[in-house]
């Protein structure tokens, strides 16, 4: 996890909602049944990066919360 926590900060340079982290998190599309899974996960690891000091959110206008890396 911590490999792929890395590569989410990078991934992080400009704000991103966790659906937009699925190639730096999993390396390959997420589709289909898989889609609600690797959004959870995305979220728990954006939800990390953000508890843990390393991220900043901000509610974007259609909802979605959009992560930045600090």
């Amino acid at each position: 996890h911590h490999s792929a926590l890395d590569r989410l900060v990078a991934h992080l340079a400009t704000p991103q909602a966790a659906g937009d982290c699925f190639m730096p998190l999993f390396g390959r599309e997420i589709r289909g049944s898989q889609y609600g899974l690797a959004l959870v996960e995305a979220m728990a690891h954006c939800l990390h990066l953000w508890h843990a000091g390393r991220a900043t959110r901000a509610l974007r206008a259609d909802g979605a919360w959009a992560f930045r890396a600090i």
